[in-house]
């Protein structure tokens, strides 16, 4: 018995000694981890401004407050009828009835470790299929005119045939004749139950493709927009630096928000224009000084790998099946009958538009339509066709225009070049950032500047004396003068971004254009926003995502609402356009972007189309 009971208590020590020390072994690990994270991710000035950072972050709060609140309006509203034109007039704008959806709730079944969002992605058999979801039009198919309303109405259903009973899918709805190069993109409408409703304005007659496709079901349009928005060093770069010996290559640099950075990194800040969000990169090797940044281009490889390790629970949702799938079941050929009397009532619809001006109420069908390379807008009143070099001249005489951003406005700039009569050439085989033209006829320059760092694919040359980006173009216009007109394109290079860090960005150039309207009241400033562009590989589909890219035209159209800014909602042009979608769209769609450009500024000159 003696021998018994010391094993006993022997055995019951030994069991309360280990838990002891695992308890306090795993208590020093989570403290030393919380001390860690908490010293690297809490909120740091980085030297900027006070003004600069309570700007950012105040606006960021309000304005992830508004898109939040419009994305909602999107979920559910009420049906409409289809005579929604008498609708309007009778009774005015649609009423949204605003229904969040309760995505942070967790089921009992769901792994902690997931969201329930992610979860869902393992059971493909219950979201949308494109081979079981149909589509109808309403009313009769048989009559359609010129000038119609065109009524769509589309079932989700999975791929064992049951009816969905939630929204939130992501559609391309397009009609388009090829050979005459016109189009339409739909105005899509969720009903949050698995059904949808597609309205377009017919703007030419013919035989009619109807294409309606799947782009993504709703659970991986809830992934994208609430987990990987959110997951920073989706793009990795590889930076060079000078040392007095040599070029030194091959070092890692990613964004961070928020971050504090170790002893052995280098960091690009500037908190003016990007408020906490930071390039970090590793300390170079072989005596080269952070300040000898030199290059940095994008680690494709890399970039892939990450992308791979992020949605490695749902990579196949992107391809397939579940990406980018036209519907099989469904009237595909339209029959549009044409006449005199249609064609003149069309033109008098968009004669009785409103002139071009900032934050015009959208209209209740689809944006505009293509006919035979024309864009047509159903927002306000276009000057359709500018023949004359003298006609563009004359809009823009006395001014200074500037266009900052991206690609997709620097071809702006060459064919409104081409318009004025001076065929638009590079001058130097490197011009492609820094353009600037001068037209002494009209007493009129254009200029463009691409905005800098860590958002193209490879940037040259001394980076930290190249920091110039939209801010500070606008804080330079001084003139008395005011004779400034600015257009802005922000994001074909953010879809990488992380939420926060591109609604910070987005709020700090807010601030800039309010400071110039404060100087110059009567400055025309316009911001376009995204369209659809290609995605060659897997990867590409999540990094260069198209619903991240309409939600940046969401931040920017809050953003941007209410101060006397134009902004330019391009989506369905280019959508509508019947060619593959790329970031610079051929040059038909630029001329369509570029006449509703000239229709604003030219208000009042010429807005007769």
């Amino acid at each position: 018995m003696r021998v018994t009971s010391t094993i006993n208590v022997t055995i019951k020590d030994a069991v309360v000694g280990l838990l002891l020390f695992t308890t306090t072994t795993v208590c020093l690990i989570t403290l030393w981890m919380m001390f860690h994270e908490s010293a690297r991710y809490i909120e740091q000035p980085f030297g900027a401004k006070a003004s600069h950072r309570q700007s950012g972050l105040s606006y960021l709060k309000n304005i992830t407050k508004q898109v939040e609140i419009k994305q909602k309006s999107k979920h559910r509203i009420i049906d409409p009828p289809v005579n929604i034109t008498n609708k309007l007039k009778n009774e005015g704008p649609l009423q949204l009835e605003n229904k969040e959806f309760d995505f942070d709730k967790r089921n009992k079944d769901t792994p902690r470790y997931m969201h329930e969002e992610e979860y869902a992605l393992r059971f493909v058999s219950k979201l949308t299929s494109y081979a079981k979801s149909s589509y109808r039009i309403e009313g009769n198919l048989s009559s359609l005119n010129l000038g119609d309303d065109l009524h769509v109405t589309i079932q989700a259903r999975d791929s064992m045939g049951r009816d969905r009973e939630e929204g939130g899918d992501f559609w391309f709805v397009t009609l388009a004749t090829k050979y005459n190069h016109s189009g339409a993109a739909g105005r899509v409408i969720d009903y949050d139950n698995g059904t949808y409703t597609v309205y377009f304005k017919i703007g030419w007659p013919g035989v009619l493709d109807l294409d309606v496709t799947l782009v993504h079901p709703s659970q991986v349009a809830t992934v994208l927009t609430n987990i990987i928005w959110k997951e920073r060093d989706r793009v990795e770069w590889t930076a060079q630096f000078e040392s007095p010996a040599s070029l030194v290559t091959n070092h890692k640099c990613v964004l961070r928000r928020q971050y504090v950075p170790l002893v052995r990194e280098c960091t690009v800040a500037y908190p003016k224009a990007i408020g906490q969000t930071l390039l970090v990169c590793d300390q170079p090797a072989g005596g080269a000084a952070c300040d000898g940044l030199s290059s940095m281009y994008i680690n494709r490889t890399v970039t892939e790998q990450r992308v791979q390790h992020i949605t490695r629970n749902y990579f196949n949702v992107f391809a397939g099946d579940h990406f980018k799938r036209r519907l099989l079941k469904g009237p595909r050929k339209l029959l549009v009958k044409d006449s005199p009397y249609n064609h003149k009532k069309l033109m008098e619809i968009h004669q009785h538009l409103p002139a071009c001006q900032p934050d015009l109420p959208k209209p209740p069908l689809s944006l505009g339509y293509w006919r035979s390379d024309v864009w047509y807008s159903l927002a306000f009143r276009t000057k359709t066709v500018w023949a004359k070099p003298n006609e563009v001249g004359e809009c823009l005489r006395g001014k200074d225009v500037y266009f900052l951003g991206d690609s997709t406005i620097r071809q702006w700039l060459e064919v409104l070049s081409d318009m004025m009569g001076v065929p638009f050439k590079r001058q130097n085989p490197g011009e492609k950032d820094n353009i600037y033209r001068s037209f002494d006829s009209f007493n009129t320059s254009m200029a463009y500047r691409s905005h800098p760092l860590f958002i193209t694919s490879k940037i040259e040359g001394k980076l930290t004396k190249k920091l110039a980006f939209e801010i500070d173009v606008l804080d330079s216009l001084q003139s008395t003068e005011c004779n400034y007109v600015v257009v802005i394109s922000s994001w074909v290079h953010f879809t990488q971004w992380t939420r926060n860090s591109y609604v910070e960005r987005v709020g700090l150039l807010r601030d800039a254009v309010l400071k110039l309207i404060s100087r110059c009241p009567d400055v025309k400033i316009i911001v376009t926003g995204p369209h659809p562009r290609e995605q060659p590989s897997k990867e590409s589909r999540i990094y260069n995502n198209d619903l991240i890219a309409q939600r940046l035209g969401d931040i920017l159209e809050n953003t941007f609402s209410q101060i006397g800014v134009l902004y330019l909602d391009v989506w369905d042009l280019n959508l509508a356009y019947p060619s593959s979608n790329n970031i610079n769209m051929p040059r038909a769609v630029v001329q369509g972007e570029v006449s509703m450009f000239l229709s604003y500024v030219c208000r009042g000159k010429s807005d007769k189309t």
